[in-house]
């Protein structure tokens, strides 16, 4: 788990857990060609094959796709 991402990760966690709310996020550093490791994709528990099912694509591809509309 990427730990610059971590804060916002605890709060979908804690809203999953206590609200029911499911989310599927994508992070990735604004600059591109600098920030290359800066991609990340979470899910809560109950979205884990949402990239899978939805978009026909694993989790990598998710955060490359992300990171071409940047």
């Amino acid at each position: 788990m990427a730990s610059w991402a971590l804060p916002t990760i605890v709060q979908l966690v804690a809203l999953s857990k206590a609200h029911g709310i499911e989310a599927a996020l994508v992070m990735a550093g604004s600059i591109v060609n600098q920030d290359a490791s800066l991609g990340y994709a979470y899910t809560t528990p109950g979205a884990e094959d949402f990239f899978v099912e939805r978009c026909h694509a694993d989790t990598d591809a998710i955060i490359g796709h992300f990171k071409a509309h940047i």
